[in-house]
């Protein structure tokens, strides 16, 4: 009886039919009607935790030390329903995995109630485990139960600790720079040159104070270019506006903490989305495999 896919498992139960006293020589055993009428059910047959049996009949012969003996064998094939346990396990797991949310959108400052929410999950995630393991056989694998239970576990006891951790960062006395991006565009700055129509267009080049240059030597000159002035000002006030660059803006503890857990309120749902995906998925495909 092999349980790693519990409860979504498919167990075979033979039943032989064997003599061990006369050999193939003296008797010989076969089915009196062909393999689909040789063993039948009732039409009514049910069972709680299983769908209806597939039966498949077989003639054999097994080999012993003193000779060959013939057997007549019933293969039957269980299925487990696994609507028992969607309603009395995975669904209500699952419920106390998004009640252990809640704690997210509570203040830093609700500690009575933070805490007294993720213990109250996580006693309860525990006694779940117990139930659903009643009346099973002790095994040395690990079962596709056991994966579910310890993962849920998992993330209810996460939430403990994410509240350790925000309370932590609450009272903290050191403030975090954090670098924000700009929202401007790089044409804020003063440009270093302009067009006006009409107008004539200059190059001046500054000169600092004492070492003035004769007009001669002043770059003024207006060209003319397409029928229209251009006015071109090189100067180096432009160069005093710096480009607006990346926001620094200072978060205190508290902005920090409450940080923390509006990034665990998308974090924490989307991981156990993505592990339900790849669970549900692996575990249904081996089901299905198994039954044939």
């Amino acid at each position: 009886m092999q349980l790693r896919l519990y409860p979504m498992d498919t167990q075979e139960c033979e039943i032989y039919l064997e003599s061990y006293g006369y050999s193939t020589e003296i008797l010989y055993l076969h089915w009196h009607w062909d393999k689909d009428t040789a063993f039948s059910m009732e039409p009514n047959l049910e069972l709680p935790n299983f769908m209806r049996p597939i039966s498949d009949s077989i003639e054999c012969v097994d080999t012993y030390s003193m000779g060959l003996f013939s057997c007549l064998k019933v293969k039957l094939k269980l299925q487990r329903r696994i609507s028992y346990h969607l309603t009395q396990t995975y669904l209500p797991t699952i419920l106390i995995v998004s009640v252990s949310w809640v704690t997210f959108w509570l203040s830093v400052e609700a500690v009575p109630a933070r805490v007294s929410l993720g213990i109250t999950t996580l006693l309860t995630m525990t006694t779940l485990i117990g139930g659903a393991k009643q009346g099973l056989p002790a095994v040395s694998y690990i079962k596709a139960l056991d994966v579910w239970m310890g993962t849920c576990t998992f993330f209810v006891f996460s939430t403990l600790l994410e509240y350790v951790v925000v309370s932590k960062t609450s009272r903290r006395k050191v403030a975090l720079l954090v670098t924000m991006p700009s929202s401007g565009s790089a044409g804020h700055g003063v440009p270093r040159s302009s067009t006006m129509s009409p107008g004539p267009r200059f190059e001046h080049q500054y000169s600092p104070p004492g070492t003035a240059k004769s007009p001669s030597q002043n770059n003024f000159r207006p060209q003319k270019l397409n029928g229209h002035c251009d006015y071109d000002v090189e100067s180096p006030v432009a160069e005093a506006y710096p480009r607006p660059g990346p926001t620094k803006v200072v978060l205190t503890p508290a902005q920090q903490a409450k940080r923390i857990d509006i990034i665990a309120r998308v974090l924490f749902p989307s991981m156990f989305g993505a592990f339900n995906f790849v669970y549900w998925t692996y575990y249904l495909l081996q089901s299905w495999e198994e039954a044939g």
